[in-house]
């Protein structure tokens, strides 16, 4: 091959062990010729069973005319550690097909779900001084294809081709495959292995609601309090919730996001609410409906309705350092979410007294300026009032 190109060559790693003889495992192969190169990243090779078989690639570099060649020595389990030997010969002289390289060497898909499509890409380049005619791409291995591009194709001088590669495993284990593109190329045929595995697994759906159960407390009668649960994927799939359904006098639900379907590892919050419409505890279900098997998710909600205490909050603030025409208050009986506002027009003091506050409950407050068009700055700090029971 033309000096100062490299070029992969794969051979077949095989356990010839007998019946019972355990896993073969090959971890590290080296050559006593620096212009042969065995890359590290593709080993362990475990070769589990009498027969089977695995690629490893060995790459060839010459940088002067001539023939060379290299011992590889393998370091593995077995009772006996073969070497291998390999030749190469370097060129000056090309032909009109220029010249081909394919990298990386080695592609690992990691673990896939049955069914589902991987992708990983390699590029092929010619860094010769003509043009490289690309006659095919071919693969072995069950479940792996070549994606794009069509074949055969003509790399020009100094071009690049991106070159992408899928892998569907069918079932579980591992699976491996060799990808071959024939060219005309000076030094024959570069070769990319691959190396894949499936997770063993089928397709997984499932979602999770969290939390499992949730109370309102003491919420003051006409008053909504504002909370949220969370939907997690904790399947390999992505799941899509349908609806959300809810039983029980004063509690409400948001539906506004659904249907959603929410990615592998993601999670979706939903709104939840209560309008305290009488006196004392009341309790209600939140169902979700979805495409994952099994009985649906649902949340336990309870909160108690209370009349006004005799008790009152007062807050007050430091002036904004803008020019504000007023400012508003918001409360929530949750830490960080569901504020609502809770004075009437904009307040020009620095100070507000809450005297709509139930027994018992916790309430959290921010302050917002706001300018005389009516927009409103982001969040105060934030902070809390326990209310005394009675």
């Amino acid at each position: 091959m033309q000096t100062g190109t490299v070029s992969n060559l794969t051979v077949q790693l095989s356990n010839t062990g007998g019946s019972g003889t355990g896993n073969l495992t090959v971890t590290a192969a080296s050559a006593d010729n620096g212009l042969f190169n065995v890359p590290s990243a593709q080993f362990p090779i475990v070769l589990p069973d009498t027969g089977t078989s695995q690629p490893m690639t060995i790459s060839f570099s010459p940088q002067a005319t001539g023939n060379v060649s290299t011992t590889i020595t393998f370091t593995s389990n077995a009772a006996n550690n073969p070497t291998l030997q390999a030749t190469g010969a370097g060129s000056t002289t090309g032909n009109s097909g220029g010249s081909l390289t394919v990298g990386p060497s080695t592609l690992y898909f990691g673990n896939v779900s049955i069914g589902s499509t991987a992708t990983q890409t390699v590029t092929m380049s010619n860094p010769g001084t003509a043009t490289t005619q690309v006659s095919t791409g071919t693969v072995t291995g069950t479940g792996f294809s070549i994606v794009s591009p069509n074949f055969p194709l003509t790399l020009a001088a100094g071009a690049t081709q991106v070159v992408t590669i899928s892998f569907t495993p069918a079932a579980a284990g591992a699976s491996t495959g060799v990808v071959t593109f024939t060219s005309n190329a000076v030094g024959g045929t570069p070769v990319v292995s691959l190396v894949a595995s499936g997770n063993g697994m089928s397709p997984l759906t499932s979602v999770t609601v969290a939390p499992s159960s949730f109370s309102f407390g003491n919420v003051l009668l006409s008053t909504t309090s504002l909370a949220f649960v969370s939907l997690f994927n904790t399947g390999n799939t992505p799941v899509t919730v349908n609806n959300a359904t809810i039983i029980g006098t004063g509690f409400g639900v948001d539906t506004s996001v659904l249907p959603v379907t929410i990615p592998v590892g993601g999670s979706q919050d939903i709104t939840v609410s209560f309008n305290a419409l009488g006196s004392g505890m009341s309790s209600g279900t939140l169902t979700f409906s979805s495409n994952a098997p099994g009985p649906s998710q649902s949340v336990s909600l309870t909160a108690t309705g209370v009349n006004a205490s005799a008790h009152t909050v007062t807050l007050s603030w430091n002036a904004s350092l803008s020019t504000v025409a007023g400012y508003n208050v918001y409360r929530s009986t949750s830490s960080g979410f569901g504020f609502q506002k809770i004075n009437g027009s904009a307040i020009g003091a620095t100070t507000f007294t809450d005297a709509s506050v139930a027994s018992g409950q916790t309430y959290y407050y921010v302050v917002r300026g706001v300018t005389s068009s009516g927009l409103e700055s982001a969040n105060s700090n934030q902070v809390f009032a326990i209310i005394p029971n009675p």
